[in-house]
């Protein structure tokens, strides 16, 4: 028998998607998950995600590059740090990602796919563009 224990981490969540060439990765989009809490109707929330408590997913918004409450910029090197650790130098990935308060960014988890969702008609409604 065995048990498996993983941190809470607290700050929030986000999904970026890549894709490489030959080694070179290029940020599709950064997703943020908005979650909400199940058992409080208070703004008991930590950066956008509740805290020590039950919650579901209720929402993915993309995150402009520019936008102050997204440290965009660091999530992208960091995500290109992880695919070059892993090796990854074609095609799609789709990585996910805490920022905790303090600024320290965490792996979740790292898949070499596209996002799990319809994405081409979540990019044409976001950003006119479904390439």
């Amino acid at each position: 028998d065995a048990v498996l224990l993983q941190d809470f981490l607290p700050g929030r969540e986000y999904a970026v998607d890549t894709v490489s060439k030959n080694g070179q990765h290029k940020t599709a989009a950064i997703w943020n998950y908005e979650k909400i809490s199940t058992t409080t109707t208070s703004d008991d929330v930590d950066d956008g995600a509740p805290q020590n408590q039950p919650f579901v997913y209720s929402c993915s918004r993309l995150v402009s590059g520019d936008d102050p409450r997204h440290p965009a910029e660091k999530i992208v090197f960091y995500v290109e740090s992880v695919l070059d650790a892993l090796g990854v130098k074609w095609g799609m990935a789709h990585t996910e990602v805490k920022v905790a308060p303090d600024g320290t960014i965490r792996l979740i988890e790292v898949n070499v796919r596209q996002h799990n969702a319809n994405f081409a008609p979540m990019c044409q409604a976001c950003v006119g563009s479904n390439a």
